[in-house]
């Protein structure tokens, strides 16, 4: 059987006066049995039997307290005490009978089987005794039924449901309860408030929906969706503002101002508790009740008890600091407009010696206090903004400045390391000519290369990689002073033109420091082939020992230092970007295995012939 069934039959016998709406999971009944019909005794036992999730507990029992008939084990059985107690008293009432004729009929008709407890309370108020049926719905199970029978799991997870029977027992209940515990059960991070009622029932739906527990067929499942949507974005803002200590639920007046214009001043503790906290930087629940702090500097904050509040502002009151608000709200998603009412309500607060109990009678005065400390700061970011435009002027020549000098000293350094090389084939043609002599040339040549590779290259590496973090370091600079010259006004200033040019001239330096990266990489690499044939020439060419072999050796040593040692050294190349580790280890391997040759077979007399120790000597 369906909630939507349940709810119906539960209506048919219930009004009212025979309910008790006090709790949020359940809901007490009472019922004269000679006030409801046959029929209607034996909707309500069949309902029970066919779903007995809804009902917490079901008795029918005579007023003085003896219970005739109760639910054990999921089934209405007769309770043999109360009859027992029943047969006792003077009743000119045949109790076998009627207690026999509903064991006899309960499981096969259920009809007749009431026909019997309706006879028997019908007899027994004739006697001067009152039977009534009492029970507890579970009030949980009803409206999670009741959102089974309407719409998809997904839009019953996007709602919070309560079920109530009027707005009037809500509001009676919301009266009673503790802030802390009242916004934690209403209000979740994820799902929005869905309150159903059973009886006199309006139907809303803006931040929280408001809606008969028996006319979910002309609810929507969009409406839901959209309503979820906004009920998200304003805890979140409530959330992201305030920051909430202990067991206080994140809560925006925009969930509680349109519930207020239903039930009225029943959430008068809750409105004010919402209005105060949205002025506030944090909201934490003490012993003596809510503390609420509007500012950190000057530091004001004032503890109180909403719903004593309510008393001194009275719904006069109430409505002043929701007109306030309702300035503030324009601005309240802006930071800095935050912090200038915050300072506002702080100023007139400290300067009357009051707390927030007073911020009704200080609301006009609060407004104007606000206007005048936005003229002030928009004065005041007026100056900051010239004084922004004009080191903006400035950074743009230095950063003109910056990239210009290291890209060309980045260029200057590539062409020392051109003429180095150049330096050094013409004095290796100088030995050759002046002497023709080239026993020199390996020699001379390998050690021009390990001071390029060891410590020139390095140099280069480290222009080239300061020219990168430039380029880097300008561009922060140059969103710093964009993100300042926005913070003002994002549409009053055309960046655009200024943008363009600083990313050209960031451009020509990145160009500059990639062509430079990539020269580096081909001398690299084209040293290290030199590298290897001359001390391939070394060793092949002349015998072990002298200055040949301590060449091989120094050649080993500092390829073993530059590609082995830790990364963190100072020596180390290993982060170098034109340093490739696994060339120089390979280079490194075909010079020792060279040495070993050399130093293990002596000199290669099959090679020796094919060059001669000298040549005709250059005269001039």
């Amino acid at each position: 059987m369906s909630s939507t069934e349940v709810l119906q039959v539960f209506r048919d016998i219930c009004t009212a006066e025979n309910i008790s709406d006090a709790s949020v999971t359940n809901l007490n009944f009472k019922v004269d049995l000679t006030s409801c019909t046959t029929d209607e005794l034996s909707d309500i036992l069949r309902v029970h039997r066919d779903s007995p999730d809804h009902f917490g507990a079901l008795q029918i029992r005579v007023l003085s307290g003896e219970v005739l008939f109760e639910r054990r084990g999921g089934r209405i059985v007769v309770a043999d005490t109360g009859f027992e107690t029943l047969s006792e008293a003077d009743l000119d009432v045949d109790l076998d009978h009627y207690r026999g004729g509903f064991d006899r009929y309960r499981d096969e008709d259920l009809g007749r089987a009431s026909e019997f407890v309706h006879d028997l309370a019908a007899e027994l108020s004739d006697s001067g005794e009152t039977v009534e049926l009492q029970g507890l719905l579970n009030k949980t199970a009803i409206a999670e039924g009741l959102l089974e029978d309407q719409f998809s799991e997904r839009i019953i997870e996007r709602v919070n449901p309560h079920l109530w029977w009027s707005p009037t027992t809500f509001s009676n209940w919301l009266e009673q309860e503790e802030i802390s515990n009242a916004t934690q059960t209403l209000y979740t991070y994820e799902r929005s408030l869905l309150l159903l009622f059973i009886d006199d029932a309006p139907e809303q739906s803006d931040v929280c929906t408001i809606w008969s527990a028996t006319g979910l067929d002309r609810l929507n499942g969009r409406t839901i969706d959209d309503t979820s949507e906004v009920y998200r974005d304003r805890i979140e803002h409530a959330r992201s503002t305030t920051s909430w200590e202990g067991e206080l639920m994140p809560l925006h007046p925009d969930q509680v101002l349109g519930l207020r214009a239903v039930f009225g001043e029943a959430l008068n503790s809750i409105t004010i508790h919402s209005l105060l906290a949205a002025f506030s930087k944090s909201v934490e629940l003490v012993d003596q009740g809510v503390k609420y702090t509007i500012s950190y500097e000057p530091e004001f904050h004032s503890t109180q008890q909403p719903a004593e509040l309510q008393s001194p502002w009275g719904n006069e009151g109430i409505e002043a600091v929701e007109q306030l608000y309702s300035k503030f709200k324009k601005h309240e998603e802006k930071d800095a407009f935050r912090d200038l009412w915050q300072l506002a309500i702080t100023e007139q607060c400290l300067d009357d010696d009051v707390g927030l109990e007073s911020l009704p009678e200080l609301a006009p005065a609060i407004q104007s206090a606000n206007e005048d400390l936005q003229v002030s700061a928009i004065e005041e970011n007026f100056d900051e903004l010239s004084d922004v435009l004009e080191d903006t002027q400035t950074l743009m020549a230095d950063l003109t400045n910056r990239l210009s000098d290291a890209a060309a000293e980045t260029s200057r350094d590539i062409q020392r390391l051109t003429f180095t090389l150049l330096g050094a084939i013409v004095a290796n043609i100088f030995l050759v000519l002046r002497w023709s002599d080239r026993t020199l040339v390996p020699s001379f040549s390998i050690f021009v290369i390990v001071l390029l590779v060891g410590f020139y290259l390095p140099l280069i590496q480290g222009r080239i990689t300061d020219l990168g973090e430039t380029i880097t370091q300008v561009e922060a600079d140059y969103d710093f002073y964009e993100k300042r010259i926005r913070r003002f006004n994002k549409d009053l200033f055309n960046l655009t033109g200024l943008s363009d040019r600083k990313d050209g001239y960031v451009q020509m330096a990145k160009d500059q420091r990639d062509r430079g990266q990539n020269q580096l990489e081909v001398v690299y690499s084209s040293l290290l082939l030199v590298w290897t044939v001359l001390c391939a020439w070394s060793a092949i060419r002349f015998q072990f020992g002298g200055l040949k072999t301590a060449s091989l050796i120094t050649s080993a040593l500092i390829l073993g230092v530059i590609s082995l040692t830790n990364e963190d050294r100072y020596w180390s190349h290993r982060n170098h970007e034109y340093f490739h580790r696994e060339w120089a280890l390979i280079v490194l391997g075909l010079i020792l295995i060279l040495i070993a040759l050399q130093w293990g077979i002596g000199e290669f007399d099959l090679l020796s012939g094919l060059l001669p120790d000298s040549l005709p000597r250059f005269t001039s």
